[in-house]
């Protein structure tokens, strides 16, 4: 008995419950989000009026994943129910860049920040910057996003990163920003379009709704 004890304390400080308590997360949490989704999958008529997940008491005792299932039972693929077909897919498709969004702030909780600091330490002036050309967060945040304007490191206004001619390893090229900047930016670019599409769309409907009723 003791020796289950001690390795339920082991497998609890090792690995404690994460991955159940996430799928439990999603099974049974975000309520206010599951009953949102709810209420708007029963304006355009995948939840019949009347359903338990529309009563607010019930709050808690679903999931996203519910509620999903039952409009998909309700949902008809035709011609004449286009707009459900639309919506349905658009609400997944923001429910996805939520979870991406929750992801991303999860991974930069846990990545811990570095100290970019090439002298010894003093943390009197440590956040003091006295030439973004040689700063080396600038450097770094200039060589991930490469925004030009902003941080004007060596990297963008193409001087040299060091005063010693043998280092090499960090050197303005003079062509900013790189081509991977150019893809990053199109990237954020595209990703931002397609939120403000989603939101459009779920928009316009709301109000197409609104005025019909």
């Amino acid at each position: 008995m003791t020796n289950q004890k001690n390795f339920s304390v082991f497998r609890y400080a090792a690995l404690p419950g994460i991955i159940p308590r996430v799928r439990l997360i999603f099974k049974t949490g975000f309520s206010q989000v599951a009953f949102l989704l709810a209420s708007l999958y029963s304006m355009i008529g995948l939840i019949p009026r009347g359903h338990p997940y529309l009563n607010s008491s019930n709050m808690g005792r679903f999931g996203i994943f519910n509620v999903i299932g039952v409009a998909s039972n309700n949902l008809i693929i035709d011609r004449d129910n286009i707009d459900k077909v639309i919506m349905f897919f658009v609400t997944l498709v923001g429910l996805v860049i939520l979870g991406l969004q929750f992801f991303v702030l999860a991974l930069a909780m846990v990545m811990a920040p570095a100290f970019a600091y090439a002298q010894a330490i003093v943390f009197d002036d440590i956040f003091t910057i006295t030439s973004n050309e040689t700063d080396l967060a600038f450097i770094g945040l200039d060589m991930v996003f490469g925004v030009p304007g902003i941080f004007d490191s060596c990297i963008s206004v193409g001087t040299a990163c060091s005063s010693d001619p043998a280092d090499t390893i960090l050197s303005g090229t003079g062509v900013f920003p790189w081509p991977f900047h150019t893809a990053l930016h199109s990237m954020f670019q595209l990703y931002s379009l397609g939120l403000l599409v989603i939101a459009v769309m779920i928009l316009i409907y709301f109000i197409i709704a609104v005025i019909a009723e």
